[in-house]
């Protein structure tokens, strides 16, 4: 299923110009990192193993580059407490979860 959006994904951003992403494309890189994110906030704050896979997906798959750097930053050291308590807060935002 995800290998099936990320193509839609692949083919939606086609139209648009080298380096730009449309708006359309934004919003639905942002639905599949949400659907691939089944934890609540909290649990990313508070689990270091939890807050490294949801960064794991959230830096291969989400549209903005300063969210792809923090969740870069939690899967390289899952322990460092205020960078997952961002990602959290963003997934919050976001997701809605």
């Amino acid at each position: 299923m995800l290998a099936g959006a990320l193509a839609a994904l692949a083919v939606s951003a086609g139209g648009v110009g080298c380096g730009q992403i449309s708006e359309e494309t934004r919003k639905a890189s942002l639905d599949v990192v949400c659907a691939e994110i089944d934890v609540d906030p909290g649990e990313i704050a508070e689990n270091p193993e939890r807050a490294r896979l949801v960064a794991l997906i959230v830096r291969d798959l989400a549209p903005e580059e300063n969210i792809r750097d923090l969740a870069d930053q939690v899967a390289k050291d899952p322990n460092a407490v205020n960078p997952r308590a961002q990602l959290a807060e963003w997934v919050d935002e976001k997701c809605g979860q």
